[in-house]
């Protein structure tokens, strides 16, 4: 029996449709007493082996063969969101942060979003923008909207922008 040749177009499409069954929760690491929160992920109800920051899974944004999780503490007022992008195999490719002191954040995400870019409001008057990029590309440290942290690298698989709407 031949081998059915898959072009670029199918892939893609598996691709698609592999992405969505895929179904992440979070089960919680961390004991409601603790200063910081984690979580295990689970995909599939399926242990990773992957911890993550944050007991509260806010959104999932997918994107070609990319994932984007956004997680917060789970507090009333969110100081914190945390972001990890995953590929098809549950790799974590980049993660960043978004807190300030003395702000208080309440995750709202907004309708507008497209299929590589995710809008929502966070800390501050405006609208972030957490864009998920085809390959990685080169980042200036220091270079991101003050209230975003990362690890200090030279390269992002996503981008993090702040639009003040006042």
């Amino acid at each position: 029996m031949p081998v059915p040749i898959i072009n670029k177009t199918s892939w893609k499409i598996f691709v698609t449709v592999h992405m969505q069954k895929h179904q992440y929760s979070l089960q919680p690491t961390s004991s409601p007493t603790d200063e910081s929160t984690s979580s295990s992920l689970l995909c599939n109800n399926k242990p990773t082996g992957i911890t993550l920051s944050g007991c509260v899974l806010e959104h999932v944004h997918v994107y070609s063969n990319k994932t984007l999780l956004i997680l917060s503490d789970g507090v009333v007022f969110e100081e914190q969101l945390h972001l990890y992008l995953l590929d098809l195999d549950n790799t974590i490719l980049d993660t960043a942060r978004i807190s300030a002191p003395y702000c208080d954040g309440i995750f709202h995400l907004s309708s507008d979003s497209t299929a590589n870019t995710c809008h929502f409001l966070f800390i501050g008057n405006g609208l972030w923008h957490i864009t998920i990029l085809d390959r990685y590309q080169w980042r200036r440290p220091f270079s991101e909207p003050y209230g975003v942290h990362r690890q200090w690298g030279w390269r992002q698989a996503f981008s993090v922008s702040y639009n003040n709407m006042k």
